[in-house]
């Protein structure tokens, strides 16, 4: 049998490392992306949050995960098996996971004032990309939330015009905003169970889809760039880690579209 002391110096250590853990940048980051997942399954399997059957934990657990980890992997219809609220939820898990967990860890960590030691910094620094985030972390963090409430309403705007044509105007509406953000933050979420399937001619839907999805797909750090290239009144030079992107995004997006342009039919698989 196990002594007291045994049991308490387990107890001692485990809150130890627990309490030193959440006050480093990657427990902030781990522990806060876990509850985030956590929290999200709970909400949905809250019985407002189904259509007409109850949803099991395991797959709002999933359907969480997905959503704030942003891979569009489901295993429950978004638009049928959750009500309105439900749905609510999941975009707004998405939104979060868009965002970026790493940038709520670093902004939590300048509102909780807890000093970051060197090693800390500069891992922070690394991982951000962005020099100036140690020293105004609520001023970036205000500029990523602006740049992505603004390139998700344009888009919005455009999709609830092409939108109308086929449904009400509340739908139209929310079926804009909903993709805008699924598609920005790269989430791979839909409201149809075809997907979009049912917009396969139409150019403006997945033209606007297909720039958000790019434009999300860059991150925040080149688009801040890329905004201050575009703003500044002197000569700005964008860093590294952007130009690598911006050059990489570009060969990949060409370089795909070339190869299913040769290939895509499969015609030349015949003998």
């Amino acid at each position: 049998m196990l002594s007291y002391r045994t049991v308490y110096s387990f107890y001692w250590n485990t809150t130890r490392a627990i309490k030193r853990t959440a006050k480093s940048p990657g427990g902030f980051l781990v522990g806060g992306f876990a509850a985030l997942i956590l929290l999200g399954g709970i909400l949905l399997r809250l019985p407002f949050c189904h259509a007409d059957h109850p949803i099991g934990f395991l797959d709002t657990l999933f359907t969480s995960a997905s959503a704030v980890c942003v891979t569009g992997l489901v295993t429950m219809d978004t638009g049928k098996d959750f009500s309105f609220i439900g749905q609510l939820i999941i975009l707004l898990l998405i939104q979060i996971g868009g965002l970026g967990v790493m940038t709520y860890a670093a902004v939590g960590m300048q509102l909780f004032r807890q000093k970051l030691s060197l090693v800390s910094s500069q891992a922070l620094e690394e991982t951000m990309l962005r020099p100036e985030i140690l020293f105004d972390l609520r001023r970036i963090f205000r500029q990523i939330v602006l740049v992505t409430i603004g390139i998700e309403a344009v888009g919005a705007i455009v999709l609830f015009a092409e939108f109308w044509a086929t449904m009400s105007a509340g739908e139209a509406f929310y079926a804009a905003i909903f993709h805008s953000i699924s598609s920005f933050c790269n989430a791979g979420f839909s409201l149809w169970n075809d997907s979009l399937c049912r917009f396969s001619d139409s150019t403006a839907v997945l033209g606007t889809l297909s720039v958000l999805i790019i434009l999300g797909g860059l991150g925040h750090t080149v688009l801040l760039e890329l905004w201050d290239e575009c703003t500044a009144r002197k000569t700005f030079r964008l860093s590294f880690h952007s130009q690598l992107v911006l050059c990489m995004s570009g060969l990949l997006l060409f370089g795909g579209w070339g190869l299913f342009a040769l290939f895509g039919t499969g015609d030349w698989l015949d003998c």
